[in-house]
């Protein structure tokens, strides 16, 4: 029973209760910038003949999760270069799907081909919150423990005071 007294007293003493509460902001904290979003962009156009690479701007630093392009023609030739094999298309009024892993580079040899890209990725806007989650986290530790100790003083000067109390009450 006493356990249990200590405990909730040690909870609530101010020091130990402020440093789980800014530990605990910083748990949610820390949860909300892990929410992730799929997010997604678009590309399409002409081309004609030459060489081509489209461009994906700064996707590099995202969690790229499917990239796919699609090129039509009514008479186009063109050899598409992924990574270091080339593929090589004649599409006659037709398309052609392709799952890529980078950013394509598309050589259109004749004709002119009409091509949608699309990359879906994984975007985390909350992101920023890591940082104020990270400090709010040090300074909720050093709060809790520096209560700890204290606390612990606290408790020993009580039983101290109460030894003190029974030795001069008994005669």
């Amino acid at each position: 029973m006493r356990l249990v007294t200590t405990f909730k007293k040690g909870i609530t003493y101010p020091p130990i209760l402020a440093g789980l509460i800014l530990l605990f902001l910083a748990l949610i904290m820390s949860f909300a910038a892990s929410y992730r979003t799929l997010e997604k962009s678009e590309w399409h156009g002409v081309l004609g003949p030459g060489n081509h690479t489209i461009e994906e701007g700064n996707l590099y630093s995202y969690d790229v999760v499917n990239r796919t392009l699609v090129m039509w023609s009514d008479n186009a030739s063109v050899l598409l270069s992924l990574g270091g094999e080339d593929l090589e298309y004649v599409l006659n009024n037709g398309n052609v799907s392709v799952d890529v892993q980078s950013a394509p580079q598309i050589t259109v040899l004749d004709g002119d081909l009409e091509y949608e890209y699309v990359v879906y990725w994984f975007d985390y806007p909350y992101s920023y919150l890591t940082y104020p989650a990270f400090f709010l986290m040090i300074i909720g530790g050093v709060f809790a423990f520096r209560g700890y100790i204290s606390f612990l003083e606290t408790l020993k000067e009580d039983m101290k005071k109460q030894k003190g109390d029974a030795k001069n009450e008994s005669p």
